[in-house]
């Protein structure tokens, strides 16, 4: 299966939004235009070039919250269980950096929760380190990890 990675387009909302549900307990359906409109090659969507499906995605926004220079922050990244383990978030992850890269940016925080091991190693294993553990992070109580990459 060849897979495309590309810009998020509005066409792309409801097949994102199934694989949000499918794959995560936030649903971030009501910032996808915000993050079309302010970062549209860091809202990128996993497409099988075959059948045109839409097999996972990635929202990336610039911030400063962690660093004096502007710096990456990946809010969601979800891939179709039917999908998984096959190396399309790492595409997604890359394609990121790539652009991250274009725009000068070092750095790619993201938070994980601190009871998804399987999320941490896919990290940790594309280079990611903890640098932080917050509790209570998020709103039902649980904390995170954050997590860094140099770039």
């Amino acid at each position: 299966m060849q897979i495309v990675i590309r810009k998020y387009e509005p066409k792309d909302e409801k097949s994102v939004n199934k694989i949000n549900k499918l794959t995560l307990e936030i649903n971030f359906s009501s910032i996808y235009g915000i993050f079309h409109r302010n970062y549209p090659d860091l809202f990128l969507v996993a497409e099988n070039r075959t059948s045109k499906e839409i097999v996972g995605f990635v929202l990336v926004a610039i911030t400063k919250k962690f660093e004096q220079n502007d710096s990456g922050l990946i809010y969601a990244i979800g891939i179709h269980p039917k999908y998984q383990n096959k190396g399309i978030g790492k595409q997604l992850v890359n394609k990121v950096i790539e652009n991250l890269k274009k725009r000068n940016i070092k750095s790619l925080y993201l938070h994980v929760k601190e009871t998804n091991q399987k999320a941490i190693n896919f990290y940790s294993n594309l280079g990611f380190e903890i640098i932080e553990h917050i509790k209570k992070f998020y709103s039902w109580g649980e904390g995170a990890y954050r997590m860094r990459l140099s770039i």
